[in-house]
């Protein structure tokens, strides 16, 4: 099995190709460096990172997570306080793991290929269709 450990965004992630994974809100295209990297039997370690092996990111899109509520109270004062937020996130695809000198497999994108045939056919026929045409509702005044 193929995987690698990389650091993207100040966060390091276990990948394998085909992977879906959720990182913070990303502004820019994802740029991962890598930590380890294991195929088969070869084992690698960077010091601090490895410069043969690529990961290739896609992005998939972003996701809004789950309101994060935080409180802070301080008791027999009367102190309490109430913020939060919804973290934005970036869903990004593992398209291929490779080092220099090995051959490449990139991966399906997690779709076969006949679901990318029949939603690229559904996304055709959506794309045609002409509006439905709305009867306006007349009033009477009176």
């Amino acid at each position: 099995m193929k995987y690698a450990v990389l650091s993207l965004s100040g966060t390091s992630y276990k990948v394998s190709e085909g992977d879906l994974i959720k990182v913070n809100k990303l502004s820019q295209a994802p740029v991962a460096k890598v930590l380890f990297y294991k195929n088969d039997a070869e084992m690698s370690v960077g010091k601090p990172y490895l410069e043969d092996v690529s990961v290739k990111l896609n992005v998939e899109g972003e996701e809004r997570g789950t309101k994060l509520s935080i409180r802070r109270f301080k008791a027999k004062s009367r102190y309490a306080k109430h913020t939060g937020f919804t973290p934005i996130y970036t869903l990004v695809r593992v398209v291929s793991i490779s080092k220099k000198g090995e051959k490449t497999t990139e991966a399906s994108e997690g779709k076969p290929k006949a679901a990318k045939k029949a939603t690229q056919a559904v996304k055709s026929k959506t794309a045609t269709a002409t509006k439905p045409k709305v009867a306006k509702a007349k009033v009477k005044k009176g």
